[in-house]
C-alpha cells in the first residue's frame, strides 16, 4: 500500500526559502580550486578543507574583497604606499648629516616595522623642525645653542623646509639673511630678494627651490660665524655639506629651465671660486650660461607687459638675472684679464630709477637707524653697477684688440677717453653712492669697481706713460692702491670680519698684483704688506687665497722681484707646499705682466731666454700669464 506523502511543516519551508536566497560564495582557497571541489569560504578553514584535516585555507584575496580586480588594486597601492615609505626612509639615511643618520639607525634597529619608525619621524617632526632642547637626540647640545642663536639674530626668518636637510630653521635664516645683508645687490646681485623670499616662505613657487636654497647655504657658509663655531664644536664642513645637497638636488633640477636653477648652478662656480677649483667649477658656469641662453631674456623681457602682475613679477627677475650675471662677469673678468664671456644685454635693466634723497635701510627694507640690524644697505644702487659693468666689459675687449701698438699715440689717446668716460661715469652717481660720505659695503665695493676699470685702462702702459699731463702711469697706479687699501680697512674696522662678502678681496686682488711691479719704490712695499696682513686673514676661511699668494711668489720668481722683508711673514709656509703644485692646480686665473709685457721683465727669469716658450702660460692678445703653468714651472725648482 502507498504511503501517504508527508505535508512539509511551514518551519521546514521557511528553511529551505532562506537556503536558496544565501549567496554563493564568490572565492574558493586555492586547494579547493586545485582539488575542483566545492568550498563554502570559511576562514581561516573552509568545511572541505577541514574535512581533509588541513591546517589552514590559503585565499587568492582578502576577506571581505568586492572582487579580484579591486582587491588587486588595493594591493598594489598598499605595496606602493610601503615602497614610497622605505624609499623616504632611504633617503633619510643617506642624505641627513651623520649624527641624525645614526640616530634614525638605532630607532629601525628597536622598531619591528620599519614604516612604524618612519612615522614616528613625521610625527615627532624631530629631524625637520628647528632644533630645540627636546630634539638632543638628534643634534647636540652646543649646535642646538648655535641654531637658537642664529634663529634669534636673524632679521630674515625663512624655514629650512621642505628646502634643505642639513640645518634648521636658525643656521638657515641665518645664512639667507647673510646672502642679502652682505653680497647683495653687488656680488650676488642676480636674485630678486622680494619673490625669492615670498617663495621660499610659502614652501612653493617659481623663484625658490632646494637646489638655490642649498647652493646659497653653502655659498655664504664659507664666511660665516655661525658655520665656524659649527665646525668648531662638531667638526662639521657646513659649506661641503650644503654642496653636497645642492649638487643632490640639481640631479632632479638639471633638466628645469627655470630662473632658480640658473642661479644655483653659478653660485655654484662663484664657490669653486672661492675654494680654489673654478676649473672642475667652470662646468657650472657654462651649464647656467646655457640655461640663461634657453630663456632667452634678450627675447623674453622685452614682450613681457609691466601691466599685468604676474609678466611684471618675471620681467624684473628675469631681468635681473640677466645684468646681474653679467655685473658678476664683468667684475671676474679682471681676475682672467679676458672680457666677460656673457654678452651684455640688449634691452634695459628694468630695475627702478633711484632718487638723490633715498634713504639707506637695513635688510628688511626698514630706513637704518640706530639699532638696525648690520650693515646699512644703500637702495638703487645695482643700475650704477650695471652702467660701470658695461664700461669694463668695453675696457677688456678694447685690450684684447687696441688701436695700433701699446703705448703709442693712438693706444693712449684711446685709453684717455676710457679714462675720462670712467671719471665722467663716477660724476654722475649720486652723493650717497660714494664711500666718503656714505661709507657701506656697497658703496665701498661701487668704488672697488671703478678702480678695477682704471686699474685695466693704465696698468698695460709703461709706468713712465702719461695718461694726463704730468700724471704718469704708475703715480695713478700707487694712488689706486693706496684707495683700495683704505677701503677694505674701512671695511674690516666697521664691520669686523665675523662676516664678509668676497667682493673685498677683489681690491686686494688689484693691490698686490699691481704692485708686484713696482717694488723698486718706497711707497709700494708698505703698501704691499697693509694688503697682505688683510689676505691671511680670510686665508683660512678660502683655499683660493693660498694659491693667489702663491701666484704672487711664482710671479715675483719670473720677474726676479723680491718680496719685502715686512710681508715675508704673511708667506710663511706657502714655498714648502709647492711642491702639491706639480700635480696640477684646480684653479685658474691671470696674472698681470709686468709693464711692457714679454719685452720687460719677463724672459730669463728661469734661464730659459727663448721668446717662442709656450710654457710660460702667455696666450696672444691677453696681458696676463695662467698662473696655473707659471705655478707648475714654480714647483719644479722644488722637486729639483
Amino acid at each position: 500500500m502507498e504511503q501517504p506523502r508527508s505535508t512539509p511543516t511551514p518551519q521546514a519551508s521557511a528553511a529551505r526559502r532562506i537556503t536558496k536566497r544565501l549567496p554563493l560564495n564568490k572565492f574558493a582557497c586555492q586547494r579547493c580550486q586545485q582539488k575542483k571541489t566545492k568550498c563554502d569560504g570559511g576562514r581561516p578553514l573552509c568545511g572541505a578543507c577541514a574535512r581533509r584535516h588541513e591546517l589552514t585555507c590559503e585565499y587568492p584575496v582578502r576577506e571581505g574583497a568586492v572582487s579580484r580586480y579591486s582587491d588587486l588594486k588595493q594591493t598594489s597601492e598598499k605595496l606602493e604606499r610601503e615602497n614610497k615609505g622605505l624609499r623616504e626612509l632611504f633617503a633619510y639615511l643617506r642624505e641627513r648629516p651623520d649624527n641624525e643618520a645614526f640616530e634614525i639607525f638605532q630607532r629601525l634597529r628597536q622598531a619591528k616595522d620599519p614604516l612604524v619608525t618612519l612615522q614616528h619621524i613625521r610625527d615627532a617632526d624631530t629631524l625637520l623642525m628647528v632644533p630645540s632642547i627636546s630634539c638632543m637626540a638628534t643634534f647636540d647640545k652646543e649646535r642646538i645653542d648655535i641654531e637658537n642663536n642664529a634663529l634669534a639674530g636673524s632679521p630674515l626668518r625663512v624655514p629650512s623646509q621642505p628646502w634643505t636637510s642639513i640645518a634648521g630653521d636658525g643656521l638657515v635664516s641665518h645664512l639667507i639673511s647673510s646672502l642679502f645683508q652682505w653680497d647683495h645687490p653687488f656680488i650676488i646681485p642676480f636674485i630678486d630678494r622680494e619673490v625669492f623670499l615670498r617663495d621660499m616662505r610659502k614652501g612653493e613657487g617659481p623663484y625658490c627651490s632646494a637646489f638655490l636654497v642649498n647652493a646659497i647655504c653653502a655659498f655664504r657658509s664659507l664666511m660665516s660665524d655661525k658655520a665656524r663655531q659649527i665646525r668648531q664644536v662638531t667638526n662639521t664642513d657646513l659649506s661641503a655639506e650644503f654642496l653636497l645637497e645642492a649638487k643632490r638636488r640639481w640631479e632632479v633640477d638639471a633638466k628645469k629651465g627655470s630662473i632658480p636653477t640658473v642661479q644655483g648652478l653659478y653660485l655654484l662656480f662663484l664657490i669653486s671660486c672661492c675654494d680654489g677649483t673654478n676649473i672642475a667649477g667652470s662646468m657650472y658656469r657654462f651649464a647656467a650660461f646655457n640655461m640663461l641662453q634657453r630663456l632667452n631674456p634678450d627675447k623674453v623681457v622685452p614682450k613681457l607687459k609691466e601691466d599685468i602682475a604676474e609678466e611684471a613679477e618675471k620681467k624684473a627677475a628675469l631681468s635681473k638675472l640677466h645684468w646681474g650675471i653679467f655685473l658678476v662677469e664683468s667684475t671676474i673678468s679682471f681676475a682672467f684679464l679676458k672680457p666677460s664671456l656673457l654678452a651684455a644685454p640688449r634691452y634695459p635693466w628694468a630695475e627702478r630709477a633711484s632718487y638723490p634723497d633715498d634713504p639707506n635701510t637695513d635688510v628688511t627694507g626698514t630706513p637704518y637707524g640706530p639699532g638696525s640690524p648690520e650693515p646699512p644697505i644703500v637702495p638703487g644702487l645695482g643700475p650704477a653697477g650695471y652702467e660701470l659693468a658695461l664700461l669694463a666689459h668695453m675696457v677688456m675687449v678694447y685690450n684684447m684688440h687696441p688701436r695700433g701698438p701699446l703705448g703709442q699715440r693712438l693706444d693712449i689717446q684711446e685709453r684717455r677717453l676710457h679714462f675720462a668716460s670712467l671719471a665722467a661715469v663716477e660724476r654722475s652717481f649720486f652723493p650717497r653712492f660714494s664711500y666718503q660720505q656714505n661709507p657701506t659695503p656697497q658703496t665701498l665695493f661701487l668704488k672697488s669697481f671703478i678702480n678695477m676699470i682704471a686699474y685695466s685702462i693704465v696698468r698695460p702702459l709703461h709706468p713712465s706713460a702719461e695718461i694726463q699731463p704730468n700724471y704718469p702711469v704708475k703715480t695713478i697706479l700707487l694712488e689706486l692702491c693706496a684707495v683700495d687699501i683704505h677701503i677694505v680697512e674701512t671695511y674690516t674696522r666697521l664691520w669686523a670680519l665675523k662676516e664678509y662678502s668676497p667682493m673685498f678681496l677683489a681690491s686686494l686682488w688689484s693691490v698686490t698684483l699691481t704692485l708686484l711691479s713696482h717694488f723698486d719704490d718706497p711707497r709700494a712695499a708698505g703698501l704691499f704688506t697693509r694688503a697682505c696682513v688683510l689676505l691671511k686673514v680670510v686665508q683660512k676661511d678660502l683655499a683660493a687665497v693660498s694659491i693667489v699668494m702663491q701666484g704672487i711668489l711664482a710671479m715675483a720668481w719670473k720677474t726676479k722681484q723680491r718680496i719685502p722683508e715686512e710681508a715675508r711673514p704673511y708667506f710663511a709656509g706657502l714655498e714648502e707646499k709647492r711642491k702639491e703644485l706639480g700635480e696640477g692646480v684646480p684653479f685658474e686665473f691671470a696674472l698681470p705682466l709686468p709693464p711692457g709685457g714679454k719685452e720687460v721683465g719677463w724672459e730669463g727669469a728661469d734661464g730659459d731666454d727663448d721668446a717662442d716658450d709656450d710654457d710660460d702660460g702667455l696666450e696672444e692678445g691677453v696681458l696676463g700669464a695662467d698662473v696655473a703653468v707659471l705655478l707648475q714651472k714654480w714647483s719644479a725648482l722644488a722637486v729639483d
